[in-house]
């Protein structure tokens, strides 16, 4: 993930979480990830700020607020928020069944000519090289 896109954080968790069937004993985590999500999102808007404090400060002039500043960029970045909540997010979409990785997969489909997949012919499932069901 590029950092730069990072502002669009948000609105991609509120998509993810509203395609979900959540009950409601999973509300207060998928806000907490809104929340971090949020907060990544917020980072951005924070490095920018950063950036026209830093353009008004010139080293020369003023080397100890400028220094603080650069400290201070540092440790608010959206690197450095990314690092920290991230995998919080992640952690937390995985546990809300949100990733690929959390989801179940779906069986592997039996060949057509083996004997799994001839009986799931006769039954009108999938297998591989038909998707029909059975000729009929």
């Amino acid at each position: 993930m590029v950092v730069e896109s990072v502002g669009t954080m948000a609105p991609a968790v509120a998509k993810t979480l509203a395609a979900l069937a959540l009950p409601p004993t999973d509300a207060a985590l998928a806000a907490l990830v809104t929340a971090y999500a949020a907060e990544i999102d917020a980072s951005v808007s924070r490095a920018a700020r950063f950036d026209r404090l830093l353009d008004r400060i010139e080293r020369a002039d003023e080397p100890d607020a400028y220094e603080a500043l650069m400290i201070a960029r540092g440790l608010l970045s959206s690197r450095a928020a990314l690092d920290k909540i991230g995998a919080r997010i992640q952690t937390g979409l995985d546990a809300l069944r949100a990733t690929p990785r959390a989801r179940p997969l779906a069986p592997p489909r039996a060949p057509d000519t083996s004997p799994l997949g001839r009986l799931r012919l006769a039954a009108g499932t999938e297998v591989d090289g038909v998707r029909d069901g059975p000729p009929g």
